[in-house]
């Protein structure tokens, strides 16, 4: 069985680690073998904004950033309505756009926070 997850004293520092599928966490030496693991970066809000959107409108903004893959984007508006049928985002990576569909019933302001991506 492989070793996945260590919580300790290595040598002189302490480490937590979680290693990928198939990987013995006590001997990797690359961390993409690991899922989590100390020095690993959170996610760091690059971008973000308000918009707001009519009942049954379309309204798109362009995002500043460059991204090589689709980045992590968080929604929440002011009714407290969940990201699904009555509200979503959707990204064109091609142009940066960034566009927002509200299907509720009223008015909302929608606040997005694009997240870059993890540095390995």
């Amino acid at each position: 069985m492989t070793n996945r997850i260590f919580i300790g004293q290595n040598g002189n520092s302490y480490q937590i680690r979680v290693s990928k599928a198939g990987y013995d966490v006590t001997t990797v030496t690359d961390p993409t073998q690991l899922a989590f693991y100390e020095t690993l970066s959170g996610l760091v809000p690059f971008e973000q904004g308000l918009v707001t959107v009519a009942s049954g409108a379309t309204v798109s903004v362009t995002l500043t950033g460059t991204y090589t893959y689709y980045p992590f984007i968080v929604l929440r508006n002011n009714l407290n309505q969940v990201p699904g049928n009555w509200y979503y985002a959707r990204l064109t990576l091609s142009s940066k756009s960034l566009t927002f569909k509200n299907n509720y019933s009223a008015s909302m302001v929608i606040k997005y926070c694009v997240f870059r991506e993890l540095d390995w």
